[in-house]
């Protein structure tokens, strides 16, 4: 039995969708140009690749669960993802990518 790699048993995630085309990795994370994230997108896809669930979102950001969830939603069909975690491979793989924090959302914690 031959196993196929697990890149072929999902979509493929469109690697353009933060930056938008033509901007490559150079462009900031902010751009949001033709098909890229909106800001809004970003700061909720930023805090599903910190592990808050939607309600957490929501409370964060000060949004009801339904406006959350069609963000999700929105993302999810720019970058090409089906999951939860797809959109966090996606995420933590372009932020790294780009070299820089997508989100002015503050990643210290108090204790």
């Amino acid at each position: 039995m031959t196993s196929r790699p697990a890149c072929q048993t999902c979509p493929q995630l469109r690697p353009d969708a933060l930056h938008g085309p033509g901007q490559g990795q150079a462009a900031t994370a902010s751009s949001g140009v033709a098909q890229g994230l909106t800001p809004r997108e970003r700061d909720v896809l930023v805090l599903i690749c910190r592990g808050l669930s939607n309600h957490q979102i929501a409370q964060t950001l000060f949004l009801s669960i339904n406006t959350v969830k069609t963000n999700i939603r929105s993302c999810y069909r720019k970058i090409g993802a089906q999951s939860r975690s797809q959109a966090v491979i996606w995420g933590l793989a372009h932020e790294a990518a780009a070299g820089e924090q997508a989100s002015p959302i503050s990643t210290s914690s108090t204790a």
